[in-house]
């Protein structure tokens, strides 16, 4: 930056491109070159192109898998049942395992757990 009569020349130091700016209301105000603002512009047009392509290609493509599940694809109540089942043997053990450590270190707790009294409702 070097000050002169009618404000600053700013120059870049990667490109060596220079630009006036000058004091308003309290800013530094720079104007583009002619070349900076030509540059500016070709590559915004560049940009623009590029997005144009980009969004043209997106509506040529088929629809996200997962939206359009056939039935084939979609699990069928055994599927179901056999998940449920291998997740509630999972919490049991994982709840086994708590009580065996509060016991471990002597913060058993007052009740025992209650086996669960009704199956698990059928999902529809």
């Amino acid at each position: 930056m070097e000050k002169t009569e009618n404000g600053f020349v700013r120059m870049d130091t990667e490109t060596g491109e220079m630009s006036i700016c000058a004091e308003q209301a309290g800013n530094l105000v720079c104007r583009l070159s002619a070349d900076e603002r030509r540059a500016y512009d070709e590559r915004l047009a560049e940009l623009s192109s590029r997005v144009d392509a980009l969004e043209q290609r997106l509506e040529l493509m088929d629809p996200p898998s997962a939206i359009a599940r056939s039935p084939e694809q979609e699990p069928d109540e055994a599927e179901l049942d056999r998940a449920v089942e291998t997740m509630e043997k999972v919490m049991r053990r994982f709840f086994g395992m708590v009580e065996d450590l509060q016991r471990e270190f002597g913060d058993a707790p007052k009740t025992p757990p209650k086996p669960l009294a009704e199956p698990v409702p059928d999902r529809t």
